[in-house]
């Protein structure tokens, strides 16, 4: 099997869901961004919404081999929450929860994963009030390599 960077979300949604932090807040509410408008606007709050983002070789090319893996990538989640202190209780929740899976034996749990252990990059943008809802979110960001 080809290790690919195509599949890492597959380790954040772990990671979250087995998170009793996280479930404490967020319940089931964990998705993914393949959510269309309707279901989007039913949210209840707080949620959080899992997202892939782009994928890329790291180097070059060998004498041995002209095609490179793609051996690193994205992934955003976006934190929603009615209140500020519910979202900084969250996204310490969702922050911590990675922190924990990258550190753990979660590979192992899973034989099907077709990528090796991450190398985990987070950071965050500022926040934001929702324009269109009664919320605050944040995006954080986990740029990884293998």
């Amino acid at each position: 099997m080809i290790q690919s960077s195509l599949n890492i979300v597959l380790f954040f949604f772990a990671a979250l869901q087995q998170s009793e932090d996280v479930k404490r807040i967020v319940k089931d509410r964990i998705f993914d961004d393949h959510r269309d408008s309707t279901a989007e606007k039913e949210d209840k709050m707080p949620y959080i919404v899992v997202c892939s983002d782009e994928a890329q070789t790291t180097g070059r090319g060998t004498k041995d081999s002209y095609f490179q893996d793609l051996r690193a990538g994205g992934v955003s989640i976006l934190c929603v929450a009615k209140d500020t202190k519910t979202l900084a209780e969250l996204l310490s929740a969702v922050y911590a929860a990675i922190k924990v899976a990258a550190d753990s034996d979660i590979y192992s749990k899973h034989p099907e994963w077709d990528f090796p252990r991450l190398y985990i990059t987070p950071s965050a943008d500022k926040g934001l009030p929702s324009e269109d809802k009664k919320a605050v979110y944040r995006w954080l960001y986990f740029d990884c390599e293998f």
